[in-house]
């Protein structure tokens, strides 16, 4: 057991580098890392959860104060950058403030997804979840931090299971 867990707690820590690391280039061998962690995620939903609640409640400290419950909205629109190609999406997101924990579903260039073990932190300001989308086997790992503590705004990145890795604005109407 505790060599499971060991190999756990590094596959964990090399999932979070990889979200760090997301914009450097090494070629392919970056791609097929980067798939094969988003694929551990959509395979180990309870893993991948508790690796999204350190990520959040890891980030450094939120400058600008703490989010506030009345920030954050339950829709949202967004865009992310595919293949060069600016792409619209749309969020219906249920927060829990209980347990810093969100749901919800969304559209995109790819069809509908559900959000997956959604996280965050008022005190960071960050979010991360998993999108599953529903007309393919086709995954993402989302995060992004608020840039400014009205929340009008949030920034971050994305890694699908296809190796495709991008940037994501999110705004909250």
């Amino acid at each position: 057991m505790a060599i499971q867990e060991g190999k756990l707690k590094s596959f964990v820590a090399y999932l979070l580098a990889l979200s760090i690391i997301g914009f450097l280039s090494f070629g392919e061998p970056k791609n097929v890392a980067i798939r094969e962690a988003v694929r551990y995620s959509r395979d180990c939903p309870t893993q991948a959860h508790s690796a999204r609640r350190r990520q959040v409640d890891d980030a450094p400290s939120f400058d600008c104060g703490p989010l506030r419950n009345q920030t954050l909205s339950m829709i949202w629109r967004g865009s992310y950058i595919d293949d060069d190609v600016q792409m619209s999406t749309t969020y219906q997101v249920d927060f829990d403030w209980s347990h810093r924990t969100f749901s919800g579903s969304g559209t995109n260039a790819t069809g509908e997804f559900v959000i997956e073990g959604g996280v965050f932190s008022p005190d960071t300001g960050c979010l991360a979840w998993g999108e599953r989308t529903l007309n393919s086997d086709l995954y993402a790992e989302c995060s992004v931090r608020a840039k400014n503590s009205s929340a009008a705004k949030f920034g971050g990145l994305y890694n699908r299971s296809s190796g495709a890795t991008g940037r994501l604005t999110i705004v909250p109407l």
